[in-house]
């Protein structure tokens, strides 16, 4: 069944770029009142660290994923 319908599946992140917000997003809702809360730096092996950094710059370079920066 999924074979047969091979071309419904973004393969890439580039087969992304075209999904408009409208139809899928992801936002985080942040209360007014809610305090920053710092976390200490999650530790991962440079191997890992490497492939995750690749797949995050193909993601920025087709804009599908973008920084935003918040206030607070």
């Amino acid at each position: 069944m999924i074979y047969r319908n091979k071309n419904l599946f973004a393969w890439t992140a580039a087969y992304m770029s075209s999904i408009h917000p409208d139809v899928m997003s992801h936002k985080l809702t942040i209360f007014k009142e809610a305090r920053p809360v710092a976390r200490k730096k999650m530790k991962m092996g440079e191997e890992r660290r490497q492939m995750m950094e690749g797949e995050v710059k193909k993601l920025l370079e087709v804009g599908f994923i973008w920084e935003i920066k918040y206030t607070t």
